[in-house]
């Protein structure tokens, strides 16, 4: 509520305070109450002429105070709502940075020219390719939709395997292990079975 809104509340509430205390303190009103009440039914209430008077306005000057916090509860209440609408939208789960944006960009020129064919590459020489620090580097991986940088490099170099046993009948396991960045056999055999259910020789000898 604006200052002079809340300036006008106050200045009516001062009013019906000094009215009030005005009834308490002059008959007037009430005599009036009393002649009106004597003329139609040729008795004088004394004391009712006086509840009359004085009941309307208390129950006036309290509706006006209800009214009035009443109003200032619900500007309470759709001003917290409001601010819960903004902050709700500035956290936007699904919304990510230009600074990530960027990074994904650059993650995805570098699957196109096939950098996870580095047999020797950290994730700190990624971190840096990418231009983010190597602390922000599993939540970039994330975004792209991959556990974290281990998964990542795992995931794109069977992919590749598969591509090469799928398209060269002469290759071998061997071969296609170094070829997509694999230093033993082994690993690479693991690694193929964890993400495809079957060693390379049983994927090769089944298309």
């Amino acid at each position: 509520m604006k200052p002079p809104y809340k300036i006008s509340w106050l200045l009516t509430c001062i009013s019906m305070l000094v009215l009030i205390f005005w009834s308490l303190q002059t008959n007037y009103t009430s005599n009036l109450f009393e002649n009106l009440l004597a003329y139609f039914t040729g008795k004088s209430y004394h004391m009712l002429a006086f509840v009359l008077t004085v009941l309307p306005i208390y129950a006036f000057g309290v509706s006006v105070i209800i009214t009035y916090y009443k109003f200032q509860s619900e500007k309470t209440v759709e001003g917290a709502s409001k601010d819960s609408v903004e902050n709700t939208e500035f956290k936007e789960p699904n919304k990510i940075s230009s600074y990530e944006e960027k990074a994904l960009i650059r993650l995805n020129e570098l699957i196109e020219a096939k950098f996870y064919k580095q047999s020797d590459l950290k994730a700190e020489e990624l971190a840096s390719k990418l231009k983010v620090h190597r602390h922000h580097l599993n939540d970039i991986m994330k975004l792209a939709g991959y556990k974290n940088f281990t998964d990542m490099l795992n995931f794109l170099r069977i992919q590749e395997s598969c591509n090469l046993l799928d398209t060269d009948d002469l290759v071998t396991i061997k071969m296609v292990s170094y070829e997509v960045g694999y230093n033993t056999v082994k690993h690479f055999i693991s690694q193929f079975q964890k993400y495809k259910g079957s060693t390379p020789s049983v994927y090769k000898n089944k298309r």
